[in-house]
């Protein structure tokens, strides 16, 4: 544990405190034309926000209420994109989730997954999705299958190589927003780097 960590963890036991420390300075990296992604919404703008999430990763579950209210603050302010990044990318959620982005669908598919992320295994997983979804999903061709994995493993290790390892970890203006309190202050480096007002906005 680090000194910060010490020093929070003890204000947090005798006080109703929120942890909004964030560091003085941010790793940065580069978002590539090949970095694969989602679209979360589809607000005409160059402001950008990606989401490195799991479906699987129970950190991101929890993160998803505080996402939503931040989503639907800056939507109509900020592109929101989401990136699928795990020790196993799971193809038929991968592949599912490339059909609903084509089809303007990938925010409800995504809220399926963390709904029913305590799943047996993919198959059951995919039940939930809408029919139509699912019916594509079966006729993908095997060797589409494998470019689109070839996208998500490339994305990957390009993550990786920039200092991206865990989940959920945020990228703002090319910023890396990521550690265990990272959702508490990424608001405020979304305002920040974006130069927004934060009180010009309601959560409905």
């Amino acid at each position: 544990m680090t000194r910060q960590e010490f020093f929070v963890d003890s204000l947090k036991r005798v006080l109703n405190y929120k942890v909004k420390l964030k560091p003085d300075n941010f790793l940065k990296i580069e978002i590539i034309d090949s970095l694969s992604y989602f679209n979360i919404n589809y607000t005409n703008t160059t402001k950008e926000v990606y989401i490195i999430s799991d479906f699987k990763c129970y950190s991101c579950l929890k993160a998803e209420n505080e996402l939503k209210k931040i989503i639907t603050k800056y939507n109509n302010k900020i592109k929101f994109k989401f990136v699928y990044f795990s020790d196993y990318i799971q193809p038929k959620l991968y592949v599912a989730c490339n059909i609903a982005n084509n089809n303007k669908e990938f925010d409800k598919v995504k809220n399926i997954f963390f709904e029913h992320s305590n799943a047996d295994n993919d198959s059951e997983l995919i039940n939930f999705l809408p029919t139509k979804i699912i019916k594509e999903l079966n006729n993908v061709k095997k060797d589409d299958v494998n470019i689109m994995m070839k996208e998500a493993i490339n994305t990957k290790k390009y993550l990786i190589n920039n200092g991206i390892f865990s989940t959920p970890t945020f990228i703002v203006n090319n910023k890396i927003i990521d550690g265990k309190y990272a959702l508490n202050y990424l608001e405020d480096v979304i305002i920040e780097e974006y130069k927004l007002n934060k009180w010009n906005f309601f959560i409905s």
